[in-house]
């Protein structure tokens, strides 16, 4: 049996050159699935939902996702004060002047310390204080999608089914994990697992190590183990981890070189060759492993384009939301032209026509056995 895909966009909301690219995909029949990021100025948000629900045809509707963050913009926590702020969230924000304001900001990926985890009274009160903050970002995407589809027309909708998280760490510390399923409640999330492993290897394993050498070294342990252990669909703990959601994440078509082999491993005619072993690896999954009758494979995707006549720079597109680093938007540009090219091939018509499927069809729990901690 034919395995079927859910391809989505990652980060639509914040910078107009990603919503670009993703609005265009969505025209082009490329994508079904969009991750929205929300802890940003909330009028923006919906007029970029509009935008994107205005782009639909008629009739159609377009699944939409929860891209929590705790790497990237403000906190939505509630509170102006700079002294509450910083006693609920301590080393996870920061201070940054931003058109000529001073505002606390979340510190990037590179910079999120495990080591506010270490202690069971921190666990248990920053465990609180994400779950608060995850909640008011699913309200916040909630209410915006009411308000864009009570004003949408011809038939045109937004519908949230799913949930993910930046840069996929949550899975990889536990306190972060529990507060992640309970915020996700009734949704289906982004898997645990990533392909190619190596992916999720270099992000916990060595790039985060290397940015923040002071960290807790127990903890960076055992989010390496984590990671490891949810390739072999085992989850590092002491019960089983049951999740509704595809049978695994392939990141494969991100490709992040800056300018360097552009036009060859990380070109158009590169893509396309990551896209093919996507699909030949899908193709040799076999689901009986994961006790289901047929893979789900969710397909991830970094899109981006510019508005016609636009010249600015990259750094200007993200000085108003940090986080969002902009040294692979010219890499964005690359996959938004791949996707596209895709799109147009007789040669996968029928993938785009009938193996693309709801986030909803993922009625069946995947789970990740336990592995005794000791």
């Amino acid at each position: 049996m034919k395995p079927h895909f859910i391809f989505t966009a990652d980060d639509f909301g914040p910078i107009d050159f990603i919503n670009n690219g993703i609005i265009q995909c969505v025209q082009a029949g490329a994508i079904n699935s969009v991750q929205v990021l929300v802890n940003f100025d909330g009028a923006k948000l919906i007029s970029e939902l509009q935008r994107l629900c205005d782009a639909l045809q008629p009739n159609q509707e377009l699944e939409v996702g929860i891209h929590y963050t705790l790497m990237s913009g403000s906190p939505l926590y509630p509170s102006t004060n700079e002294q509450e702020l910083r006693a609920a969230w301590s080393n996870l924000i920061t201070k940054k002047k931003i058109n000529g304001e001073s505002r606390l900001i979340f510190r990037a990926f590179n910079k999120f310390y495990w080591k506010i985890f270490n202690y069971q009274r921190s666990r248990e009160y920053y465990g609180n204080t994400i779950f608060q903050e995850l909640k008011l970002q699913r309200t916040r995407l909630e209410e915006a999608i009411q308000t864009v589809n009570g004003k949408a027309s011809n038939g045109k909708k937004l519908k949230l089914t799913s949930a993910s998280n930046h840069f996929n760490l949550f899975t990889v510390n536990t306190t972060l994990l529990d507060a992640y399923l309970k915020a996700s409640e009734g949704l289906t999330i982004r898997s645990p697992r990533m392909i190619p492993a190596k992916n999720g290897k270099l992000l916990v394993g060595v790039y985060l190590p290397l940015s923040n050498p002071n960290d807790n070294k127990q903890l960076n342990k055992k989010a390496r183990k984590l990671e490891k252990h949810y390739g072999n669909y085992m989850f590092y703990g002491n019960k089983n981890l049951s999740v509704k959601s595809p049978a695994y994440l392939d990141s494969r078509f991100f490709f992040s070189t800056g300018k360097l082999l552009k036009k060859t491993l990380g070109g158009i005619k590169g893509r396309k060759r990551k896209f093919n072993n996507m699909l030949k690896a899908a193709s040799h999954f076999n689901p009986s492993q994961i006790n289901q009758q047929q893979a789900i494979v969710e397909v991830v995707f970094h899109l981006g384009t510019r508005s016609s006549g636009d010249s600015s720079s990259f750094s200007s597109m993200t000085k108003h939301y940090p986080g969002i680093t902009y040294k692979y938007f010219d890499n964005r540009e690359v996959e938004f032209k791949s996707l596209l090219s895709i799109v147009k091939d007789d040669e996968y018509t029928n993938l785009f026509q009938n193996q693309l499927v709801s986030w909803t069809t993922c009625k069946e729990p995947v789970v990740f056995k336990k592995v005794n901690v000791k």
